[in-house]
């Protein structure tokens, strides 16, 4: 609705339609981390962990599209099952997750951070393919 118009444009069209997805967004952030505790709950798990990528969405390549990107609050639903899981008496661990598809844990390969891959770091090469 905005495409073509100036940089500050803004009506009750507008106002009404974010109003209406910002509602829509925070009633599924918080059914989805409820279900996640819930979960948890259910089945005695007594950790969550959360993959987590700084600034992984501003570095998103997209290609040649035609869509807009649409942002997807996932710092918001990492906030909201933090919560729950503080409620619930669930451990909550952050993990930064760069490299994870080059490493297996099964064969003890060390999973360095994003940017702090010390020089000469390899893996063991063994992957898994899914059945």
């Amino acid at each position: 609705m905005k495409e073509g118009k100036a940089q500050g444009y803004w009506d009750e069209q507008l106002a009404y339609i974010t109003e209406k997805r910002n509602h829509q967004t925070r009633d599924a952030i918080n059914k989805i981390a409820r279900l996640v505790v819930d979960y948890c709950v259910k089945h005695q798990i007594g950790t969550v962990v959360f993959g987590w990528n700084q600034g992984q969405r501003q570095e998103a390549k997209l290609g040649k599209t035609t869509q807009s990107f649409v942002q997807i609050p996932t710092a918001k639903l990492k906030e909201r099952i933090k919560q729950l899981c503080e409620e619930y008496r669930i451990n909550f661990v952050e993990a930064e997750e760069s490299y994870t598809s080059k490493t297996s844990f099964l064969d003890g390969d060390f999973l360095p951070t994003f940017g702090a891959k010390p020089e000469g770091w390899t893996t063991s090469e063994k992957r898994i393919k899914p059945a």
